[in-house]
């Protein structure tokens, strides 16, 4: 039992370390949560979602109902720190800002249409449900 504790602790301790070479960006546990997702795709189809990001290997994976997987890491262009990665087949990459309350809102594009808007969604740390 104490083995099994000793890992979780460790394991989370990991999940809190900053990712090497971005520092100066939040952790990756910053972002994980219930979001409702909001845009068009690259072909301009109207999106309209609920999804979660959930951390796995200092990295994002986004699980959505009808979007299927992605997953987003830290990344640069230029100066500014972004996520960048894949949502349903579609490469793509984010910005962030916070909303009052200090959770993450992400704004994501990609150079063939897609744009979307990811914020907080009810409880926050809740499951996604889908249904």
């Amino acid at each position: 039992m104490r083995a099994l504790a000793a890992w979780l602790v460790m394991t989370g301790a990991a999940w809190a370390q900053p990712v090497p070479g971005f520092e100066d960006a939040p952790e990756p546990l910053f972002f994980e949560g219930l979001y409702a997702l909001v845009g068009v795709d690259s072909a301009g189809r109207a999106l309209n979602a609920p999804v979660r990001l959930e951390v796995v290997l200092q990295g994002l994976e986004l699980r959505g109902c009808d979007l299927g997987a992605g997953r987003l890491d830290y990344a640069r262009i230029g100066e500014a720190f972004v996520l960048a990665g894949r949502m349903g087949g579609e490469a793509l990459w984010c910005r962030f800002s916070v909303d009052p309350g200090n959770y993450p809102l992400l704004n994501c594009a990609n150079p063939e249409g897609l744009r979307l808007t990811l914020w907080p969604e009810g409880e926050f740390g809740a499951p996604l449900v889908c249904g």
